[in-house]
Parts: structure tokens; C-alpha cells; sequence
């Protein structure tokens, strides 16, 4: 467990320099197998302002990077692939968090026994939205919650 708190705390570290400012843009990366779409959200990427955060919830842990350039595809398109695309092309509800500043981040952790997990991120915005990068961890799929709170989250081995 307190590997899981080392990673915790590191991205609380990173994610403490995005607090009070502006979401401008959001892509996905997914991820292509011989030509078949695998993962539909392989990573997400949040712009605000000059700086880009990327953030992985998969393997039940969260990872947080701070870029200082937009995502760039990566991979060869007949074996692996990983394009970028506009979140807001794919989730249109995305469109309101444009413009609004990050006030509050969580880890959705799930403690069983003597083990704990990581099923997702919450980010929260100002006027009470709330932003969910959600690992369903038993079919290996991440996906968005659009201003779901936590008590309407079931959880991934559900």
C-alpha cells in the first residue's frame, strides 16, 4: 500500500500547480491493434493554458505528467496505433468545462482488505462540475463521467 501512496502523493505534487487555472482543450488517445480499435480512451489529455496534463488510470493506479507540448500521435498505423483526438468530437458534453478553472482533485480509491486500488480520477471545476476518468477495471476500459458525483459511481469489479 504505501506504493500506492507514494504515487498518491506525487500526483497531488502535480496536480496542485493546475489548481485555479483555465481548461482550454481536451484530447483522448486511443489505441489501434492491427487496425482494430482496442481502447477507445488509452489516455487522457487536458490542456490548461500553456500546459498539458496527461493522465492514465489503468493496472488499478492513477498517473499524472505535465507536458509542455500538445499530445502527438505516435505508432505505425498497420500494427500500433495511437491517434489523438478532440475530446470534445467524441463526447460533446465536454464543451462545458472549456473555460472553467480546476478547483479540486481526487482519487477515486477503493480499500479491500488489505489491498487498495485506484478505479479513477475526479476533477473537479468551478459552478459544480465534475470531471471523471473512470477504469472499469474488469474489462481493462476507460471511460468519462460527465458531472457524476461519487455516489452514483459503482465500482469497476461491479
Amino acid at each position: 500500500m504505501n506504493w500506492l501512496i507514494n504515487i498518491m502523493q506525487e500526483n497531488t505534487e502535480i496536480i496542485k500547480y493546475l489548481f485555479g487555472k483555465r481548461l482550454t482543450d481536451g484530447k483522448i488517445q486511443s489505441f489501434y491493434l492491427n487496425g482494430k480499435l482496442e481502447d477507445k480512451i488509452n489516455c487522457t489529455f487536458l490542456q490548461f493554458e500553456d500546459k498539458w496534463l496527461r493522465i492514465v488510470v489503468d493496472d488499478e493506479i492513477a498517473t499524472l505528467h505535465i507536458l509542455n507540448h500538445p499530445p502527438k500521435e505516435s505508432g505505425c498505423k498497420s500494427d500500433f496505433y495511437y491517434p489523438i483526438t478532440s475530446i470534445i468530437d467524441c463526447y460533446p458534453e465536454f464543451q462545458k468545462y472549456l473555460g472553467k478553472k480546476l478547483i479540486e482533485y481526487k482519487e477515486l480509491i477503493e480499500e479491500n482488505h488489505d489491498y487498495s486500488y485506484c478505479y479513477g480520477v475526479l476533477l473537479s471545476f468551478e459552478e459544480n462540475e465534475d470531471f471523471i476518468v473512470f477504469d472499469h477495471i474488469s474489462i481493462d476500459q476507460q471511460e468519462f463521467i460527465f458531472n457524476g458525483r461519487l455516489d452514483s459511481v459503482s465500482l469497476p469489479y461491479d
